[in-house]
């Protein structure tokens, strides 16, 4: 029978002026190159904490679907 894991606290996000630059410069990249683009992660933050960056400063809302043509979502 599968035992579902406790949740574990969020490790606080720590933002630096490097940190930020560099999440900055991969949003405007991504903004840029448009919806569709490949944007390469080419800097050593761990991708969660760009997407929690962008949750928490940009207030862009994240799904895990595959399905690229999603245009609304409900509740």
């Amino acid at each position: 029978m599968y035992e579902p894991v406790p949740p574990r606290p969020v490790p606080v996000l720590t933002l630096n002026s490097q940190k930020i630059d560099a999440f900055e410069h991969l949003f405007l990249e991504a903004q840029r190159l448009g919806p569709d683009a490949f944007v390469d992660y080419n800097i050593t933050y761990p991708e969660h904490e760009l997407l929690r960056y962008l949750v928490a400063r940009k207030q862009i809302l994240l799904h895990g679907s595959s399905r690229k043509r999603i245009r609304v979502l409900t509740h």
